[in-house]
């Protein structure tokens, strides 16, 4: 396209080969109404057959043939679209109630028989919700086309996954509920009282006034050991989903409750290590020496914590017995008496900057241990000094929103291993990521003006070797004669690179390993990305003309993988 041949064939064969097609609609903002039916050529046709039509026969635009259709079917064929910015007619709505469509039934409409789905379809697209033409349509055919569906659990809440046995078949509790609009079980049946009678216990459930917490007694809360397997009720799960369940199911009083107490408590439940114990009082300011850094002891318990070190195993009688007489049996000799300590940086500190103290060099953690033994208390003129030398390089105000120099809209980059120079300074692209991070608020100017300066020489986007399909993280392959898993090239071979997407590396592993490290996935509804959202199961929608629940949606949708067009055009 654009070369001279290209033009000089279509100066020389356009007039011949080419024509203004005819369009049925003589209004050009006009849309066809494919689901409307009129009598042509001796049989009854979609209206958006003519189409067909007007290409095969060639009928051009402005023609006599082309005015005298449009004349003819325009009017009952083609309709203005409505404004999708304000909501669509929905037949089966009434006020803030959302009632389920019986599709299959026959009612006369514009005229002629229709089902009452396709009476929602041509409302939903022709009229919005507040139109005259909508609250008329609703009088004369909601009782005939809307029914309200079987609510199983009524004011209690569905166990959407719970699997039952229904009409012969393994369905879920969620799916049966999509089963109720498709067989039109309505509200007060017999076959609405015989399911909720069969099907309430296992698939409802009320929300605990005061929930069951594992590892709670007498009003102290232990730790739960997140990734333990058990066996509970002949189930096998995880101390942290069994936690998850009791929390959300059963009151602190329930047999259920107190069973799973006696019987898992022990397995699932730790107390945290604390360096005190039971037998002393912990001097949080005390200073002690901690992988060659002075720490104070009150610091001492967050790395406790963190490394989620319990009570009574090797690893904290060792903490213990190595600190319990610095930091539990009274204040430091190091720690003259009196006052409260001095602290330079009220909100952010960077522990691990470098500053000089008395000549001595050291981190701001340190300074802040070595300042405590020296007596320097808050309020003092020395505490203003030491605030004064050493803020700047120690404190920061952390941001509420963090500025990420590889950010680009909502998309993240990864950061290139590359020498740059910044603020007159020779430094990399990590160092300016961090100090940005931890210091600059998104919508600052430095932020801004530093991401347009260094994005291009900072930032790239890294090779994903299955694109939106998803990484085979327990496969091997051979990669450049040596075996790996499709996760170490990912995230390790393309990292170590910095291998791009779109690049010719990235195309061609792309190529040789897509089909033994890339799989497909049923389709998500409330998944967009890595990011999960919580589905609102009971909440209607209309889909496919019908007024169904956002979790008959997500039913449907779990038939379709993740990278189809039905699935992206559903989400979307």
């Amino acid at each position: 396209n654009g070369t001279e041949e290209c033009t000089s064939s279509i100066s020389e064969f356009r007039d011949f080969c080419c024509f203004d097609k005819c369009t049925i609609c003589m209004n050009e903002t006009e849309m066809v109404d494919w689901e409307t039916y009129v009598d042509f050529d001796s049989s009854s046709q979609s209206c958006g057959n003519f189409d067909w039509y007007f290409t095969s026969n060639v009928v051009k635009k402005g023609s006599q043939e082309c005015t005298d259709l449009q004349m003819a079917y325009s009017e009952k064929c083609c309709y203005a679209p409505i404004d999708y910015t304000v909501p669509a007619c929905s037949l089966c709505k009434q006020g803030e109630v959302w009632y389920d469509l019986n599709g299959d039934i026959q009612v006369e409409f514009e005229g002629e028989p229709r089902s009452c789905n396709e009476v929602s379809n041509s409302l939903f697209r022709k009229s919005e919700d507040s139109s005259e033409i909508c609250a008329q349509a609703r009088s004369e055919y909601f009782d005939s086309c809307c029914f309200v569906k079987c609510d199983l659990c009524q004011d209690a809440q569905l166990d959407a996954n719970v699997e039952i046995m229904y009409n012969n078949a393994v369905t879920t509790c969620l799916e049966l509920g999509l089963k109720f609009s498709i067989d039109i079980i309505q509200e007060g049946s017999d076959e609405c009282n015989t399911a909720r009678e069969l099907f309430a216990e296992p698939c409802c459930f009320l929300t605990p006034t005061e929930p069951c917490t594992l590892c709670s007694n007498d009003g102290n809360q232990g730790q739960v050991r997140a990734n333990v397997d058990v066996n509970f009720y002949g189930s096998q799960t995880t101390c942290s989903e069994l936690n998850s369940f009791l929390v959300s199911r059963e009151e602190q009083v329930g047999f259920m409750c107190q069973a799973a107490k006696t019987e898992l408590q022990g397995t699932c439940c730790f107390e945290m290590c604390t360096i005190c114990g039971n037998d002393g009082n912990l001097y949080w300011d005390n200073p002690v020496q901690f992988n060659d850094m002075k720490f104070a002891c009150g610091e001492l318990t967050w790395i406790l914590s963190g490394e989620m070190i319990e009570d009574g195993t090797p690893e904290c009688i060792d903490m213990q017995t190595s600190y319990f007489d610095q930091c539990c049996t009274g204040p430091s000799l190091e720690i003259p008496e009196g006052g409260d300590k001095c602290e330079i940086c009220p909100s952010g500190k960077d522990w691990y900057a470098q500053v000089t103290y008395n000549e001595t060099p050291m981190t701001c953690l340190e300074l802040d241990s070595v300042l405590l033994r020296d007596g320097l208390f808050d309020g003092s003129d020395e505490c203003q000094s030491a605030t004064e030398q050493y803020s700047a390089q120690c404190c920061y105000t952390p941001p509420i929103k963090s500025c990420n120099l590889c950010q680009s809209g909502e998309r993240f980059f990864s950061i290139k291993d590359q020498r740059v120079t910044f603020n007159g300074a020779e430094t990399n692209c990590y160092g300016i990521h961090n100090y940005l991070y931890t210091r600059v608020e998104a919508d600052d100017n430095m932020c801004i003006g530093t991401q347009i300066d260094l994005f291009d020489i900072c930032c790239y986007d890294r090779c994903r070797l299955c694109h939106d399909y998803q990484l085979d993280m327990e496969a091997v392959v051979v990669h450049h004669g040596t075996s790996m898993g499709c996760s170490e090239i990912e995230n390790s071979v393309f990292a170590l690179n910095q291998t791009a997407q779109g690049s010719k590396e990235c195309l061609e592993t792309h190529k040789e390993h897509f089909d033994e490290c890339c799989y497909d996935i049923p389709c998500s509804l409330c998944t967009v990305g890595d990011k999960r959202h919580e589905l609102l199961v009971s909440d209607p929608v209309t889909f496919q003309g019908r007024t169904r629940t956002c979790g008959e949606v997500s039913v449907l949708m779990e038939a379709e993988m993740s990278q189809s067009g039905t699935c992206k055009n559903t989400k979307h």
